[in-house]
């Protein structure tokens, strides 16, 4: 262990056979002196071993639901205690910046007392609430609409609690996690996004998916209009008070 190992976890998510990737990601990790957990990925048919109420009749592509059931045993290990809190969460075809611990250690001590999880990659393309300046390159900021991508996330105990109850529908997890009415993840993010998501060719997808892709998207917009249809209520009861916070 590292003296100076900040208080924060990194935990890397990768699957068996992308050692290349891990190379890449923990290289760099190395040059800024940090220690990791790698999470072993797990893939679709994995996820619905482990899980199976969750994906039972799940029409998302194999890589989808080994992504939601990584996600998902991860905030179960934090929630649990298994892994520290907070947590970085990253997949492994990140680009890490150069500051990364001088950056982390500003936003646990300047992230206010309510937040769940910071989002550190996929810049948000919307107008957005700056909260804090932390430095004199990053701010810190509550999303109008938050980015998609799961590339890099601070997540704490109570965040990891509310992901790990989540139930998987028909949106993939970087999607779901967007809908805070439906996830009551108290969500701020990084501007400018720090960590670069898609450095490397994904291999997850490659997995071999049952499903045909043109009927599953078909299905996939109907069946979401109808699922937004029937979460109506939760969605206006998160707007109105989101809406009576911010004009207080």
């Amino acid at each position: 262990m590292v003296d100076d190992q900040p208080k924060w976890t990194v935990i890397v998510i990768n699957l068996d056979r992308d050692i290349q990737r891990l190379d890449w990601v923990a290289n760099q990790l190395a040059q800024k002196n940090i220690n990791f957990i790698r999470h072993r990925a797990l893939t679709g048919e994995d996820a619905m071993q482990k899980y199976p109420e969750q994906f039972k009749n799940c029409k998302l592509k194999a890589g989808e639901i080994g992504c939601w059931g990584s996600h998902i045993e991860i905030a179960e290990c934090i929630r649990d205690g298994h892994y520290p809190s907070p947590a970085l969460v990253i997949e492994d075809d990140v680009e890490l910046p150069t500051n990364l611990n001088k950056l982390m250690k500003s936003i646990i001590d300047e992230a206010p007392r309510d937040w769940d999880i910071v989002r550190l990659s996929n810049q948000s393309k919307f107008k957005f609430k700056l909260i804090k300046e932390i430095s004199n390159q990053y701010k810190l900021i509550r999303y109008n609409r938050i980015p998609g991508g799961t590339g890099a996330s601070l997540i704490n105990k109570k965040g990891a609690q509310k992901i790990a109850r989540l139930k998987p529908t028909l949106l993939a997890i970087d999607q779901h996690l967007k809908k805070t009415w439906l996830t009551h993840l108290v969500t701020y993010g990084i501007y400018p996004a720090p960590i670069l998501p898609d450095r490397l060719e994904s291999t997850i997808n490659k997995i071999s998916n049952q499903i045909h892709e043109k009927s599953r998207l078909r299905i996939s917009r109907f069946e979401r209009q109808i699922f937004y249809l029937h979460h109506w209520k939760e969605f206006v009861r998160y707007y109105v008070n989101y809406f009576i916070q911010n004009n207080k």
